[in-house]
């Protein structure tokens, strides 16, 4: 496998756990990957991270709806990205494994790994992919790996879920498989889910899964606005 590219959206209230996340990128050989913080609010690198050990870029983005959705500052991340390999993760996921050697010892394809959600006190709530859940899909994709070529396919996250919150990548995931492109699930390659307070709006919410349905009963693959906006 060739060089990787690292996609983490992220918000400025989600830098504490970006920052113990990095702490653990420091222990991997870094070499031809580079890490996209893609962001509304976080104005420089400095915010993140002071020295300069890690190969990361900021890149900011206007959202203007009125929850975060990431569907945005994914499209963004891997039209900016400079590698064919996209791993897809968020701020609060901290690798367990080195997840960098392990992806690069694969074959070039598709990965969703295994993350586990921890309890404030740092406990294992559940293992939030496996084989056995959420793995029919690629679109919990807490912590995957997938091909550039694959994502423009299927014309990326719909940026109409912008407008609410949530169910973006469940619907990703769901175009993906209708496209019939083949992907893994790999629960060697593992990563914790940081506890943090969850803020579920309700009416954002309603908003996005009625999206997804109305994309699940046409049989929806191509996103209707997706990364097709960068090119």
């Amino acid at each position: 496998m060739d060089g990787i590219s690292i996609i983490i959206p992220c918000d400025r209230e989600r830098i504490p756990l970006l920052q113990i996340t990095l702490e653990k990128y420091l222990e991997f050989d870094m070499h031809k990957v580079e890490i996209l913080i893609v962001t509304r609010t976080i104005e420089s690198m400095e915010e993140i991270i002071e020295n300069e050990l890690l190969p990361i870029r900021l890149i900011k983005y206007n959202d203007g709806g009125p929850y975060f959705n990431p569907a945005r500052a994914l499209n963004l991340g891997v039209s900016r990205a400079y590698y064919d390999n996209i791993i897809i993760t968020g701020p609060e996921v901290k690798p367990i494994t080195n997840i960098i050697e392990q992806f690069k010892s694969l074959p070039k394809g598709n990965y969703v790994c295994q993350v586990f959600d921890l309890n404030q006190d740092g406990s294992i709530r559940l293992s939030l992919v496996n084989k056995n859940f959420r793995g029919d899909t690629p679109g919990f994709c807490f912590l995957a790996m997938y091909r550039k070529e694959d994502i423009i396919a299927i014309n990326g996250w719909d940026e109409q879920f912008c407008d609410g919150k949530a169910y973006e990548d469940e619907d990703f995931g769901k175009r993906w498989v209708r496209a019939g492109i083949p992907f893994e699930v790999r629960e060697d390659i593992q990563a914790n889910h940081q506890w943090h307070l969850r803020n579920d709006v309700k009416k954002g919410l309603e908003i996005n899964k009625k999206i997804m349905d109305q994309h699940d009963s046409c049989g929806l693959i191509r996103a209707e606005r997706g990364f097709n906006l960068y090119e």
